[in-house]
């Protein structure tokens, strides 16, 4: 392990008193907004627009304000084609978030890069696993665990290969104090990738919470899962229940909506067969 380089319900009853922001979602008939309270300063610095033309791969970075560290980070492919995906996403540097895309739809797209920020928590860490070989017409996975007593807040995975025929499938907390990650290699030339995690000391309301959807065949899935108040994202990831079929690839994976209550989860099923995207959202004040 080396150092280094996210109808509210009301019961009409007479006697019950409504605080002042509950009575105004009663009487408009919408929810209160939820209470967060987020570490300090909480921040998450967005990079759009990133031109991604067809038949190739690009790479953006979104950079973390002065005085902060970037937590966790990701990317979103703003294609309907199921042939795009995103090749790496991974924390470069203490203040970075970094993402490469790929695009062979036919037409060319865009895609954003997210960094979630915030003051250096306690146990602040960055760890890089080993080399995992990746051979050509295969997906492999490995996993990066966080020191004794501290918790996974972040993650990703570096892709030695940057060319568009490498595609990542997974990526995501495998425990509250590990990352997980897998890499498709549908190139003819082998390949090799390292997995990434971001690790603290425990922090208030950690939790991690996963929601699943099923992804058919040939289609394009998404799925969000929220953080429970008063917690924020610090981080987040996707789960491929595919295991062997190389043509399933991430398409989103954000913190969402701007305020980081969520994390959004998105894959692109290029293959003959359904699987199943799971959405984890690393949730804490």
């Amino acid at each position: 392990m080396r150092m280094s380089r996210s109808v509210l319900l009301y019961l009409a009853l007479a006697a019950t008193v409504l605080l002042p922001a509950e009575a105004a979602a009663a009487a408009t008939g919408h929810p209160a907004p939820q209470v967060t309270h987020a570490p300090p300063k909480y921040v998450i610095k967005t990079v759009s627009g990133i031109s991604l033309p067809n038949n190739d791969g690009t790479f953006g970075v979104a950079k973390c304000p002065k005085d902060t560290v970037v937590l966790s980070g990701g990317a979103y492919i703003a294609s309907f084609s199921v042939m795009t995906g995103i090749n790496a996403s991974f924390p470069a540097g203490q203040r970075s978030w970094e993402a490469v895309a790929n695009n062979f739809s036919g037409a060319a797209t865009t895609f954003s890069v997210y960094a979630v920020c915030a003051r250096r928590p306690a146990g602040y860490e960055q760890l890089i696993g080993d080399i995992i070989s990746n051979p050509a017409g295969d997906q492999d996975s490995g996993t990066e665990n966080c020191r004794t007593g501290d918790v996974i807040i972040g993650g990703g995975v570096f892709d030695d290969d940057p060319g568009f025929s490498v595609g990542v499938a997974s990526s995501y907390p495998g425990t509250s104090a590990s990352w997980t990650a897998a890499v498709s290699n549908f190139s003819t030339r082998d390949s090799e990738f390292e997995v990434e995690a971001v690790c603290a000391s425990p922090l208030p309301h950690y939790a991690i919470p996963s929601t699943s959807v099923s992804d058919p065949a040939g289609e394009q899935r998404g799925v969000i899962q929220d953080c429970k108040a008063p917690a924020v994202v610090l981080g987040g990831g996707n789960q491929s229940s595919n295991t062997t079929r190389l043509r399933i690839e991430v398409k989103a994976t954000q913190p969402y909506p701007a305020s980081g209550t969520s994390w959004k989860s998105g894959e692109n099923n290029d293959t003959t067969a359904s699987t199943t995207l799971t959405s984890y959202a690393i949730c804490a004040t």
